[in-house]
């Protein structure tokens, strides 16, 4: 419905504003300047730091706060009079009295909203009778320093932490001149650290150690990016100063993320600097790696690559889905034009069979039909297969907003959990792998009340296959009541617009490309009243599959180098060895391969198996574009530069294609091949089936899907996510621990699949009962280690050791 437009005077000139819209916007939006220190557009008005008030002259005389003031009809605002100066520079010095002023020594001097405005305003001469009110710095937290004696109470970081991240780790305490921002208890933070209350500050109350520099903030370089830990694409806001990280944050009218990040996305870069880093070339020589130039190393390797030609055993080339979209060219055309091969491929990524397997078949393109943005304005949102707070935190963040803003519900649908699960309308805590029986169960509800397509092509067919999942059935095949699942269908039937997401990661159980397809296929029926989502475990899954890395899958790629069918395997950023499921054979294939080339940032299992390692540049060291899940590009800028010496995929791909005489296109030439995949046909409806799945057996769930703080093998070597999360921690419920008689940090032996590791017990309240979290990789080993085969599910017993 359009908005009914009114009139107003501001500054004895006439205005056209939306009838109930925010005064302070308006107000903005006609270029006046307009003070806060407590307002921000992304959280519910609040009206605390009164240095917005305005004065009305429409017969309700008096200062009124615009930040909390809907728009009426035939409003007189004055913006610049005497007594709305007057009235700034009194709440400033009231602001003052218990702020701790030492701005020339103060970390945030030059970067200080309050300290803009005392230099703008001023403050009046008289002393009001009130002393400061002393109180410790707390240094309690891990990271990050709490100066209660610079708090101003604009509740910026109270409201972020509730409404925008849902966790309400820090509240406001007493009245009046004792007010003060703290914890439950005043106990040292527990939380994401996602640290958005830090960079939402105004002052200098809330300072992260890692950024602590002393160099001013004027003479800091601003660089923007995108942030390539994860497929969702925040937008990064880095602060750069003598070519090293001074600080991170997002600018609020950032797209898609609006300020916020996650942990690894503020803190986790310095593994940029980790003293794990490859730096130079490895090559091995009488049984051992050693380092050598760039030119021995290139020179073996296209060396090997052309003698397997010539025996016609050609090279092999599998790629992790964090290649830019310009290095994924070219490798393809390495592989296909410089050596004459096929046997090109990316490794199990998550994401990779939902889009090429799930969704493709279904839709005709592997590729989602609604993006984040779009995602916040549907009336309901479905999350599948995982807890977004630990695989895509934006995602979270989203939905958080979502529901306690605007009311807006969604459900859940997972077998582990990581603290959203309270946050759902319904939770379904389903067993691991039966999210595809419950997509079939919805499908029939709505087919049976004809609110779905009937004129798609095997509309009947698939139909007919769903009649078999009754309510019944349905609930004791997913371990869901059938009043949660009633629940969940009544919110479906009452939206408009439905939003489906599935979210792919390692170790999640299941069958990602069986679920996906029938999420697709039910979007598909519902047409334009729904959208899909695919969310991948890496940055540019979509962006890889677009520029066809994907003509052989992994499996088929290692069968044939333990068959001695290929020449040359070459891994970027890829590792068999540690981080594949074992069925996958990749510790034997490369022990029977004839050459293997590893390009990495870091000596991973199968670097150490190599016969060439090359150290590459990663995440904000390079330069390229990617594409989002929805088709879209984005472009990657490069924020720091790698350690000397050190390339990017692409550059040491053009060096090798120049040893084999091959001419590459330029990145330019290459940006304008990327127009994406195009629409390959209509919807086309199959009959469902679903895999047969285990329970897993006695003991434990194991749970080694991707965390907060951990995701695959690259975040172990960040000594700050370490720190925040050990990697050689089980997580369990509180409960769990009693019954075995564990307390944290005792030692616990998880026994499984023949294999067993030494880890200590961490307490963990959002840990689902009867089920053990375990990082998928440590820079030993790893949850990896227990995994035979893509999506099993997996239980392990548990005793103190």
């Amino acid at each position: 419905m359009k908005e009914q437009m009114v009139t107003i005077t501001v500054n004895g000139r006439q205005v056209e504003a939306e009838q109930g819209g925010n005064l302070l916007n308006l107000l903005r939006s006609l270029d006046l300047d307009i003070p806060t220190l407590c307002h921000d557009d992304r959280l519910t008005p609040y009206g605390g730091c009164r240095l917005c008030v305005v004065e009305r002259k429409d017969g309700r005389g008096g200062m009124i706060p615009a930040c909390s003031t809907p728009v009426q009809r035939g409003m007189a605002i004055e913006t610049q009079t005497e007594a709305v100066i007057e009235s700034r520079r009194r709440n400033l010095q009231m602001l003052m009295l218990n702020h701790r002023m030492e701005c020339p020594v103060c970390e945030r001097s030059g970067d200080c909203r309050f300290q803009e405005l005392i230099y703008l305003y001023g403050t009046p001469e008289e002393q009001l009778p009130f002393e400061l009110i002393r109180r410790p710095i707390d240094d309690s937290s891990p990271f990050i320093l709490r100066d209660p004696e610079k708090c101003i109470l604009c509740g910026t970081c109270v409201r972020l932490c509730d409404e925008i991240q849902g966790v309400g780790e820090i509240g406001m305490v007493h009245r009046g001149l004792e007010a003060t921002v703290t914890t439950l208890l005043e106990r040292p933070l527990d939380c994401e650290f996602c640290g958005q209350c830090v960079n939402a500050c105004p002052v200098g109350a809330l300072i992260v150690r890692p950024y602590i520099s002393g160099i001013p903030a004027w003479i800091r370089e601003h660089r923007k990016s995108i942030c390539s830990w994860c497929s969702c694409g925040c937008e990064l806001d880095a602060e750069i100063y003598g070519g090293k990280i001074v600080r991170v944050s997002s600018d609020p009218t950032s797209e898609p993320n609006a300020g916020t990040l996650c942990v690894k996305g503020w803190l986790g870069w310095d593994l940029l600097e980790s003293p794990e880093r490859l730096r130079q070339p490895l090559i091995r020589k009488e049984g051992r790696l050693r380092e050598c130039s760039w030119s021995e190393a290139i020179e073996a390797v296209a060396a090997a690559m052309i003698r397997g030609r010539d025996q016609a055993k050609p090279a092999a080339a599998v790629a992790s889905s964090r290649l830019t979209n310009e290095d994924a060219l070219l490798l393809g055309r390495l592989i296909t034009e410089g050596l004459g091969s096929d046997w090109l491929g990316l490794g199990p990524d998550g994401g990779l069979r939902a889009l090429k397997e799930g969704v493709a078949p279904v839709l005709g393109s592997a590729r989602s039909t609604i993006t984040l943005s779009e995602l916040r304005d549907v009336d309901y949102v479905l999350v599948l297969r995982a807890d977004p707070g630990r695989t895509h935190p934006l995602l979270k963040r989203e939905l958080i907003r979502r529901h306690r803003q605007r009311k807006l519900p969604f459900a859940m649908a997972a077998a582990f959990t990581g603290g959203l699960e309270r946050h759902a309308r319904p939770f379904l805590g389903i067993l691991p792998g039966s999210e595809d029986i419950l997509l079939a169960w919805l499908s029939r509800e709505l087919a049976e009340r004809g609110l779905l397509d009937e004129g798609l092509e095997g509309y009947r067919s698939w139909v007919d296959s769903l009649k078999v999942w009754t309510t019944e059935k349905t609930a004791e095949r997913t371990g869901v009541t059938a009043e949660r699942l009633e629940e969940l269908l009544q919110h479906m039937l009452k939206a408009e617009k439905l939003g489906i997401v599935v979210l792919t990661g390692h170790a999640l159980p299941g069958d990602e490309a069986g679920t996906t397809e029938a999420a697709a296929s039910l979007v598909a029926a519902l047409g334009r009243k729904a959208g899909l989502l695919v969310l991948g475990e890496k940055t540019n899954l979509q962006g890889c599959l677009d520029s066809g890395l994907t003509a052989r899958a992994p499996e088929e790629i290692l069968e044939a180098l333990a068959a001695s069918k290929i020449g040359c395997l070459y891994l970027l950023g890829e590792d068999p060895v540690g981080s594949w499921p074992r069925s996958m054979g990749g510790s034997e294939a490369l022990e029977k391969a004839d050459f293997v080339v590893v390009q990495d940032a870091f000596l991973t299992q199968s670097a150490r198996a190599a016969d060439v390692v090359l150290p590459v540049a990663i995440l904000i060291e390079r330069n390229g574009t990617g594409t989002s899940p929805d088709g879209a590009l984005r472009r990657y800028q490069r924020l720091v530069d790698p350690p000397a010496g050190v390339l990017q995929d692409g550059e040491i791909i053009r060096t090798l294609a120049q040893c084999l005489d091959l001419k590459l296109p330029d990145d330019d030439d290459l940006f304008e091949e990327m127009g994406g995949v195009k629409d390959e046909g209509l919807p086309h409806l199959r009959p469902f089936s679903t895999k047969p799945r285990s329970s897993g057996g006695e003991g434990y769930f194991l749970d080694a899907s991707p965390q907060l703080f951990h995701s695959g093998g690259t975040t172990v070597h960040s000594a700050r996510l370490r720190e925040l999360s050990p990697d050689i921690v089980v997580r369990m419920a509180p409960e769990d621990a009693r019954a075995a008689g564990l307390e944290n940090g005792d030692t616990v032996r998880i026994v499984g699949e023949g294999r067993e590791m030494l880890l200590r017990a961490r307490l963990d309240r959002c840990v689902k009962p009867g089920s053990l979290v375990v990082p998928w990789r440590t820079r030993e080993n790893g949850a990896s280690r227990f995994i035979t085969r893509e999506g099993e599910v997996v239980r392990v017993r548990m005793r103190r050791s």
